[in-house]
């Protein structure tokens, strides 16, 4: 198979996108992939296999972007391509419709947001042939061509590190409205306030510029709740780094309310107790400890489950931890991702047009 593999960003250097040098790799040493030629807005340090060429087209505004797009794009002949796969959102799936047309080859997407944009149902019902996601509700639309996969979450890089727990509660990830963070600041309050009960947290990630405003209001929120000694915040680190950060604290939060969310799957496959409102998380959290690892959404509840989780002992928190990372390795671990995704591919060529095949 030859994939021509669209995303935003190629650098294994950048907190928010390492994980597509990881999933590029994976394509690339699939067995039944020949060659992946990449079309990406960013390129920057990453080491891939022989069989990966990347192509950057990234430009100052979205008409020299379009441009240079296509200047990549029309590059490509037809027998250098089986299929094109466009990873997360972006223009790409109408910008390659052309391409489809003329190549008379398919388009499939990664799609991960439960939240479906006009432009989104546009390119689902018009421009893909199929659309992969994590969970059901990461991408909840209705129609024949959505394939549930898992994360494609690399759990051979994230898994549980030995050593003693040095810090409370973490939080990784990018700093922006989205993840909520202002949750965590005030479930912290409400611990001391209830309970007495003064938990360190470290938050973790970059902030665009464009979120630094956001960045502002929860260090002024730190300030108000008084709890400058118990929340500090930090950049961003290397993605290879985070296991092993992940491994001194007790526990993990996460508070998005978009779809299963990357950096919460990270640390239940690095054996990290999770507290966690996000939906998608919960449909795939296993009865055993949903109750316990799975907030209600509001301040006391969240603070309730760090409450319990902070209580554990040593033992607990491993059985929990252990039980976390089955759920990851069984259905969202990298390994399995693009079996799953080019299994549903062939599926579908075989298959009457609207059967459904899933996982």
């Amino acid at each position: 198979m030859k994939v021509c593999y669209v995303c935003k960003a190629v650098d294994e250097t950048n907190a928010t996108v390492a994980t597509q040098v990881r999933w590029i790799r994976a394509l690339a040493h699939h067995p039944q992939v020949d060659r992946v030629r990449v079309l990406t807005r960013h390129v920057g340090t990453a080491e891939l296999p022989t069989n990966v060429s990347v192509h950057g087209f990234g430009a100052q505004g979205w008409p020299r972007t379009v441009l240079g797009f296509y200047r990549e794009a029309l590059r490509l002949r037809r027998s250098e391509v089986d299929w094109f796969f466009v990873a997360q959102g972006g223009p790409y799936p109408a910008l390659l419709l052309p391409l489809k047309r003329l190549f008379d080859r398919p388009l499939y997407q990664w799609k991960a947001h439960p939240h479906i944009s006009r432009r989104m149902r546009f390119y689902a019902r018009y421009c893909d042939d199929l659309i992969f996601t994590p969970t059901p509700a990461s991408f909840p639309m209705a129609l024949d061509s959505v394939r549930v996969v898992g994360h494609g979450i690399d759990t051979d890089l994230f898994r549980p590190a030995q050593g003693p727990k040095i810090g409370d509660v973490v939080a990784i990830g990018r700093i922006a409205p989205v993840k909520r963070l202002e949750v965590a600041i005030e479930a912290l309050g409400h611990c001391r306030d209830e309970w007495g009960l003064q938990l360190a947290l470290d938050i973790v990630g970059p902030c665009r510029s464009r979120d630094e405003n956001y960045r502002q209001r929860l260090v002024a929120l730190v300030e108000q709740r008084g709890l400058s000694d118990q929340v500090r915040f930090h950049g961003s680190v290397h993605h290879d780094e985070v296991p092993r950060l992940l491994g001194q604290y007790r526990m993990s939060v996460n508070f998005s309310q978009t779809a299963f969310d990357k950096a919460a799957g990270e640390a239940m496959a690095a054996g990290v107790p999770v507290v966690t409102t996000n939906p998608c998380s919960h449909e795939m959290l296993p009865d055993d400890i949903r109750p316990v690892l799975a907030a209600k959404d509001d301040i006391a509840g969240v603070a309730g489950t760090i409450r319990e989780v902070a209580s554990w002992d040593e033992p607990t928190r491993e059985r929990m931890g252990h039980r976390l990372r089955e759920t990851v390795v069984a259905d969202h671990s990298l390994v399995a991702f693009f079996d799953k995704i080019i299994g549903a591919i062939e599926a579908e060529q075989r298959t009457p047009a609207g059967r459904a095949v899933t996982w």
